[in-house]
């Protein structure tokens, strides 16, 4: 770009322009043809120049749709900035520049959007509708930069300024809603707004990890904007993807004689259509075995628990089997037994030497746990072809065996390790330990009893 044009762009001047014009009629038609970061129109639209660009666009209107280095149109440029005026003046020479996106695939909505550029928003949207249909490189929607650049108003003006439903309910790339990017902002405000658009909002979408808002608000530390934005998702009636149910109907979806029914859990498939005469409500007995056979989150913590547990108690056993109570001898006996050996050996366990008959029994307790809690690790990490619900249950019974064991040990180890002055002491714990334990698992075992057998009356009575 001749230097002069390029000072005269950058202060605005109409004046210079002129001069330079008169110097050369196609100074500005040149620009066209040379390998420029911008134009000057870009470098005006830019800063402003409302009067200087004007006088170019009278001079060459193509340079209105000329892009620079990035991909950007001077449109995007006085969108981004605001302004309006000079927004006008180039739509007036081409509203198609709208639809241009740069080298990310944003176009100047979504720069206006971001900056909350509130009456350039209105002038693109009036010119040029379709342009709101447009998504980045990242397949985020106009609604998306608002959100994610904290713009409430541009977002309001959005909303209320286009009436196709997909907009509201678009999907980013990674399947988030303006909802889910809101929640995961917790941005309060534009939450409560968006909710009352009740009628069109797709309260309870599924992203592409198959969460909805609420799901999204409690993957984030808990704090009292959280615990206001779940409230509001709640009193709306959003749900969290494990509470939806399947084949509940929707009764705001209903269209002549048709009904969509809602088919959310964790395997998630298109919404299907059935006739309204066929569209019955599940009774009791279905919802009720929907939900034991779709409660695979809580059975895959469970099986999770029972891996840290069984594994841990694991690692106990191996190091009470390595390193008995009381430890172990140090170097050989120097006192010699009748067959001529010493009477102890380094790396025996000093509590078979003192306690022959206590030692069996403190590694017969240990060993047990160690064996159980190695077979549960075992079948959890290699899998059994049986019921899973079945299995876990036997898995759990074998982790009470296991608890069982591993406090035996604990109790024997510490009546023979405890000094014989304490022994009246050290009993009387031992065997209020041991009523303890045996009161509180037949609490447990009788509270799973009472709960399997409620819910075998349940079953059988539907």
């Amino acid at each position: 770009m001749d230097r002069r044009l390029y000072e005269a762009s950058r202060h605005g001047s109409v004046h210079s322009l002129n001069d330079l014009l008169e110097e050369n009629e196609l100074i500005l038609h040149r620009v066209s043809t040379t390998c420029l970061h911008e134009t000057p129109l870009h470098i005006a639209a830019m800063l402003g120049h409302f009067d200087f660009v004007r006088a170019v666009l009278f001079r060459n209107p193509k340079l209105a749709s000329e892009l620079d280095s990035q991909g950007c149109s001077p449109l995007h440029f006085a969108s981004a900035e605001g302004y309006v005026d000079i927004v006008r003046e180039l739509l007036k020479i081409d509203t198609a520049v709208c639809s241009v996106g740069d080298q990310y695939g944003r176009t100047p909505l979504h720069l206006a959007a971001a900056k909350g550029r509130v009456d350039v928003l209105k002038e693109l949207v009036q010119a040029r509708p379709e342009v709101t249909g447009i998504k980045a490189d990242n397949g985020e929607n106009a609604l998306h930069f608002c959100v994610e650049h904290s713009r409430l108003e541009a977002l309001k003006v959005l909303v209320e300024s286009v009436t196709d439903d997909e907009f509201i309910n678009s999907k980013d790339g990674k399947g988030n809603t303006v909802l889910h990017l809101a929640a995961a902002k917790k941005q309060l405000q534009a939450i409560k707004y968006l909710l009352t658009k009740i009628g069109i909002l797709e309260l309870n979408s599924l992203n592409c990890d198959n969460f909805t808002a609420i799901d999204v608000v409690e993957q984030y530390p808990s704090d009292l904007q959280g615990k206001e934005v779940e409230e509001s998702l709640r009193g709306a009636g959003a749900l969290r993807a494990r509470d939806l149910r399947l084949a509940v109907p929707n009764t705001e979806d209903i269209r002549g004689n048709e009904i969509s029914l809602v088919i959310a859990q964790n395997d998630v498939v298109a919404p299907s259509v059935v006739p309204q005469n066929l569209a019955q409500p599940p009774s009791h007995g279905k919802i009720l075995e929907n939900h034991f056979k779709n409660d695979d989150d809580w059975w895959k913590r469970k099986r999770e628990t029972l891996m840290v547990a069984a594994t841990v108690i694991a690692a106990m056993a191996l190091q009470v089997g390595l390193n008995p109570p009381g430890g172990v001898w140090q170097e050989d006996s120097k006192e010699i037994d009748e067959y001529g050996d010493p009477e102890y050996s380094a790396g025996t366990s000093i509590l078979a030497y003192n306690n022959p008959m206590g030692y069996p029994k403190v590694m017969a307790y240990n060993t047990v746990s160690f064996v159980v809690s190695l077979s549960i690790v075992l079948s959890l990490v290699s899998g059994v072809p049986f019921k899973r619900r079945i299995i876990t249950q036997i898995q759990t019974g074998c982790m009470w065996i296991t608890i069982t064991f591993m406090t035996l040990t604990y109790l024997a180890a510490m009546d023979h390790i405890a000094p014989e002055h304490e022994d009246k002491v050290v009993n009387l714990i031992i065997w209020i330990s041991v009523i303890v334990w045996i009161v509180v698992t037949a609490i447990l075992f009788l509270f799973h009893f009472v709960r399997l057998f409620l819910k075998w009356i349940r079953k059988e009575s539907h």
